[in-house]
């Protein structure tokens, strides 16, 4: 799927090269999985991380607001390092 997405990769300054490789994208894949199953098993009692266990051991609802806070921090973070990425391309282009 790489090729057809290409281009709008390329628009949004996600790749540089006209070969991408897989190994980010699995990466990526792998680590926000965990991290949202992480992330969520501290708010919600349903949430079974460690299966066949039936019980939730990270289940921690005083953590909410402290999770939902380092969620809106790492999106203010990640849109600002995207927009100084965009910036910097469009300045070198000039």
């Amino acid at each position: 799927m790489e090729k057809p997405f290409y281009p709008l990769y390329k628009a949004l300054y996600l790749a540089k090269e006209k070969t991408l490789n897989l190994r980010p994208f699995i990466f990526a894949g792998i680590s926000g999985i965990i991290l949202h199953v992480m992330l969520d098993a501290p708010l919600y009692d349903d949430i079974l991380p460690f299966y066949p266990l039936t019980t939730n051991p990270l289940y921690n609802p005083s953590l909410t607001s402290t999770i939902y806070n380092l969620c809106l921090l790492s999106g203010v973070i990640g849109v600002a390092y995207y927009l100084i990425i965009v910036i910097y391309n469009i300045a070198k282009k000039h």
